[in-house]
C-alpha cells in the first residue's frame, strides 16, 4: 500500500514539474528574430539639386584655378609603412622619400625630384638614407619626357617620377579638381550639407558607387572660404564574395544582405592642412593619407602604408623663364 502511494505522490510531482514548465514556456514571449540588414542604394539628390551643386562647385573652382598662372612649390613627400600592422595605434616607419622642385606656367610643368630610400648595410647596423634616383621632368599639355639618373648616367624616360595618382601634380592635389569629374569617378551625389568644423563653415559631400563587384562610398569635406580646398576625405570600399562577385547587385532581384560582403572593408582617410601662402591663394600645407584594412569578423584593423605631403614654399604668379620649364641638354 504504501509503495502504491509513493508512486502516486511521485507521478503527481512530475505532473507538477511537466505542467510549470509548460506555464513558463507558454508566458515567456517568443523570441523573434532579427530580420537580416538589406543593403540598397541610398536614394541620390535629384537631377536640378545635382545641377546646381556642379554649377556651384565648378564655377568657385575654376575661379580658384584661374588665380594660379605660374608659380615654384618645393615640397616633400614621405611614403611610410607600418612596423605592426595589425595595430589601431601603429608605430610607422619612413621608407620613401621625394624631394620635388616644381615649376609651372600655362601649359608647362617642370620637375626635379630627389628620391631617397631607407636601407639596412648590415644585420647590426642601423638604417640609413640612399639616395636611390635622380628625375628631371617636362610636361607639356599631354607630352611627357624626362631623364633618370640612377647612379649611371641620365637615361631618357617617359614614365612619371612620382606614381601616386593625384600626388604627381601639385596642381591637382585635394580631390577637387572638377565635380563633374567626380560624380563619374565616385557615382551619384547623395548626400549634400552645410555644417560648421571647428567654428568654420564646411561644405560636406557624400557619393555612393554600386559596381558589379563592389560598393564604394567618398565622403569630401570643402572649405568655402579658403578657395573651396579640401579639409577630409574619407573613402570606403566593400568588395561582394567570390561566389556571388559575378552577379550585378541592382539586377539580380536578390536582396544584398550581409552575407554578399566580405568581411574585411577598405578605407581611405585623408586629412589637410590649408595655408595661405598668397594674399587670397589658399593652398594645402600638409597632406595625410592613410590607407587603412578593417576586419569586421575579428574586429581587428590592417594599418596599410602611410603617405605625408610638406609643403616647404611655394610662390604664385611669378615670371619664370623659359630655360627653367625645359629639359635643356646641359641640365
Amino acid at each position: 500500500m504504501r509503495k502504491k502511494i509513493l508512486v502516486i505522490a511521485i507521478c503527481i510531482v512530475i505532473c507538477l514539474v511537466a505542467l510549470l514548465l509548460y506555464w513558463q514556456t507558454a508566458d515567456r514571449p517568443v523570441s523573434e528574430q532579427v530580420p537580416p540588414r538589406i543593403y540598397q542604394p541610398s536614394t541620390a539628390l535629384s537631377p536640378q539639386e545635382t545641377f546646381a551643386l556642379l554649377e556651384h562647385f565648378n564655377t568657385a573652382i575654376a575661379a580658384r584655378e584661374a588665380k594660379l598662372q605660374s608659380g615654384i612649390i618645393d615640397f616633400s613627400l614621405t611614403l611610410s609603412r607600418p612596423k605592426t600592422p595589425f595595430s589601431k595605434n601603429p608605430v610607422y616607419e619612413e621608407r620613401v622619400k621625394w624631394h620635388v622642385t616644381y615649376r609651372f606656367s600655362g601649359q608647362q610643368r617642370f620637375y626635379q625630384i630627389q628620391e631617397r630610400v631607407k636601407v639596412k648595410p648590415g644585420w647590426f647596423q642601423r638604417a640609413k638614407w640612399k639616395e636611390s634616383k635622380r628625375y628631371r621632368f617636362q610636361e607639356d599639355g599631354n607630352q611627357r619626357h624626362g631623364r633618370v639618373n640612377r647612379g649611371d648616367g641620365w637615361q631618357s624616360t617617359s614614365r612619371h617620377p612620382i606614381e601616386f595618382g593625384y600626388y604627381n601634380s601639385p596642381l591637382h592635389w585635394n580631390w577637387d579638381t572638377n565635380l563633374t569629374r567626380m560624380t563619374q569617378m565616385f557615382g551619384h551625389i547623395v548626400d549634400a550639407q552645410n555644417i560648421v568644423v571647428d567654428a568654420e563653415p564646411i561644405n560636406y559631400l557624400k557619393f555612393e558607387d554600386w559596381l558589379a563587384e563592389k560598393i564604394e562610398t567618398t565622403e569630401l569635406w570643402f572649405n568655402p572660404q579658403k578657395d573651396y580646398r579640401t579639409t577630409k576625405v574619407l573613402k570606403q570600399t566593400r568588395h561582394i564574395n567570390k561566389d556571388v562577385a559575378h552577379q550585378t547587385l541592382l539586377s539580380s532581384g536578390e536582396p544584398i544582405t550581409e552575407e554578399w560582403f566580405s568581411h574585411q572593408m577598405v578605407q581611405i582617410h585623408y586629412t589637410c592642412q590649408l595655408a595661405q601662402f598668397e594674399p587670397g591663394i589658399w593652398y594645402p600645407q600638409t597632406t595625410t593619407e592613410v590607407l587603412k584594412v578593417v576586419d569586421s569578423e575579428n574586429a581587428s584593423v590592417h594599418m596599410g602604408q602611410k603617405l605625408m605631403l610638406q609643403v616647404h614654399s611655394a610662390t604664385f604668379n611669378i615670371p619664370i623663364a623659359a630655360k627653367d620649364l625645359l629639359l635643356l641638354p646641359d641640365r
